[in-house]
């Protein structure tokens, strides 16, 4: 009765030393590694990064500044000038047939395409022409690469794709 049964020293055993415990490894982890090292220190040192490529580029040089401009553009057009060719193609197998739609999820191309489906991979297309549709039937059950390829004759550009088939 004299210390209390010793309840206060029981209750800051259990519940006060590791509430505290606890607290001071959340501020240690949240104030200095979470907020003081990553959000305050790691924003000012990516700040510095960005200000040392921007004084690199941004020299005064209008020369260089056209030129960079330049290379932007090309690679614009380089990019607006690609024939689109989806990259879910659409391929239907029927026992030793194949059909292909190179349009399917593509949408409709605006200017003219020629289209190349090489069946086999040997380098030497099966079908060739203006439509993103062929059929092709196989001599025999088996696994084959299917090549497609897209060109734009406006452009003189083209796309290929290669798929994997299997014929049962």
């Amino acid at each position: 009765v004299q210390d209390k049964f010793r309840i206060d020293e029981l209750y800051a055993a259990v519940f006060v030393r590791p509430i505290k415990l606890i607290g001071k490894g959340i501020f240690i982890f949240v104030d200095r590694i979470l907020i003081d090292q990553i959000l305050v220190e790691g924003t000012a040192a990516l700040t510095g990064l960005f200000a040392r490529l921007a004084r690199w580029f941004q020299n005064g040089d209008g020369q260089g500044y056209m030129a960079w401009f330049a290379v932007g553009v090309a690679v614009l057009v380089g990019f607006a000038t690609q024939p689109s060719l989806s990259g879910d193609l659409q391929v239907k197998t029927n026992g030793l047939d194949v059909e292909v739609d190179a349009r399917h999820g593509a949408g409709t191309s605006q200017r003219p395409l020629e289209y190349e489906f090489d069946f086999d991979d040997d380098g030497k297309p099966e079908v060739v022409g203006a439509s993103p549709e062929a059929h092709h039937t196989y001599a025999r059950p088996g696994s084959y690469k299917l090549r497609i390829t897209v060109r734009s004759p406006a452009w003189g550009t083209k796309r290929t794709e290669v798929q994997r088939i299997e014929v049962r």
